[in-house]
């Protein structure tokens, strides 16, 4: 798996660790575009793991790049990323 960034870390007010990434799955000669996931950790970032997947295309018509993520007053995570058409649909 190989996973790239355009973010910071976020870290939530417990203390645990965020981070948006994205995944080139073309590149591992996988079906699927570029997906967009968040990673988390618990322990500082000693180690971490997928916490969810934020855009997805088995088609691969569609590539998820560059996610955003911002932690809102309100308690909320949020997300903006870039997408592109690989093919068209």
């Amino acid at each position: 798996m190989s996973l790239s960034t355009t973010d910071a870390i976020l870290e939530l007010p417990n203390g645990e660790l965020l981070i948006p990434v994205y995944e080139n799955n073309v590149a591992a000669g996988e079906l699927g575009g570029h997906r967009a996931l968040v990673m988390h950790s618990s322990d500082k970032g000693q180690s971490w793991e997928p916490w969810g997947q934020i855009g997805y295309d088995p088609f691969n018509f569609l590539n998820f790049e560059e996610p955003t993520i911002a932690h809102l007053p309100s308690g909320k995570i949020v997300c903006v990323l870039r997408e592109d058409k690989r093919k068209e649909c």
